[in-house]
């Protein structure tokens, strides 16, 4: 017998009536991805919590520690979207400083290292933290370093780094 989906329709009149439709049979491998993808989180779950309590406290764990916004934003420039790099560099930096928390601003600066990311991440960090430059303590050995390594890249142009000390 061949697999048959009944599905209801609706007649203009408001009456309702049964119509079937033949449906392909379904494939023996239906399924066995998502099978996998449920499988290799609960392993990793297991791996990362033996303890049956700890489990329910937060899934997020069992795959290491949260990237920041900085390898965020070096992952969406590698694929091309520099704009929404930038913007969540501007947005992420604007949200602590209008916090007031310097001082992990400057540990993001401090932490940052220029060599690895992109020129366009490195002058958005030293546009958006341009306003807070006398609060953050970290920010002028940043610059430096930032200047160091712009500048040996192709990108380089005179100019560049003007008004961001």
């Amino acid at each position: 017998m061949p697999n048959t989906l009944t599905k209801k329709s609706r007649k203009p009149k408001g009456r309702w009536m049964q119509r079937t439709k033949m449906v392909p049979p379904v494939r023996s491998d239906h399924g066995k991805g998502l099978y996998c993808v449920i499988q290799s989180f609960r392993f990793a779950t297991l791996a990362a919590y033996p303890n049956p309590a700890d489990r329910t406290a937060s899934p997020r764990r069992a795959f290491g520690p949260q990237e920041s916004f900085i390898q965020r934003a070096q992952r969406l420039v590698c694929r091309g979207r520099v704009d929404a790099a930038l913007d969540l560099v501007y947005d992420s930096i604007d949200a602590l400083l209008r916090l007031g928390r310097y001082a992990a601003v400057d540990g993001i600066l401090s932490s940052t290292a220029p060599v690895e990311c992109s020129t366009d991440i490195l002058l958005g960090l030293l546009t958006a933290t341009l306003s807070a430059r006398s609060k953050l303590h970290f920010r002028t050995k940043f610059f430096s370093d930032v200047s160091q390594v712009v500048t040996i890249r192709p990108e380089y142009e005179e100019g560049l780094l003007t008004g961001l000390n």
